[in-house]
C-alpha cells in the first residue's frame, strides 16, 4: 500500500503495487487464511490500480494506434518503450503486446534508431 500511495514516483510503483496485492491475496487463500484487519480494503485499492493501469495502457495503445496511421514511426516506438517501462513484468499482458509490436515494427524495418 505504501507503495501505491507515492504518485510522485515512477509509475511502475502502480504496477508492482497492483503486482503485490495479487500475490498476497493469492498467499492468503493458499494458505486458507482470513483477510488480516489491515488488508480489509485491499479489494477496493486493487480495483483503483487496476482501473488506473487499464486507463494508463488504453491511452498509450491509442497514441500507437493513431501515430500509426500518419506512420510516425518514432512517436509509435515511444508509445510502445512508455508501455513496457510501466508494466516492466515480461509476463505481463500489456509487456507482451508492447513487445509483439516492437517486433513487427523491427521486422517490417521501420522501428527507429534512437
Amino acid at each position: 500500500m505504501d507503495n501505491y500511495e507515492k504518485k510522485s514516483v515512477h509509475i511502475s510503483n502502480l504496477f508492482d503495487s497492483y503486482k503485490k496485492m495479487l500475490e498476497a491475496e493469492a498467499y492468503l487463500a493458499e494458505e486458507e487464511l482470513p483477510m488480516p484487519d489491515e488488508l480489509k480494503g485491499l479489494e477496493q485499492q486493487k480495483k483503483l490500480a487496476r482501473d488506473e493501469l487499464d486507463k494508463i495502457f488504453m491511452n498509450y495503445r491509442v497514441s500507437y494506434k493513431s501515430k500509426s496511421k500518419v506512420e510516425m514511426y518514432r512517436d509509435m516506438a515511444v508509445s510502445l518503450n512508455a508501455i513496457k517501462s510501466h508494466f516492466p513484468d515480461k509476463a505481463a499482458p500489456e509487456y507482451k503486446w508492447a513487445g509483439d509490436r516492437i517486433v513487427e515494427m523491427k521486422s517490417s524495418g521501420t522501428y527507429p534508431k534512437f
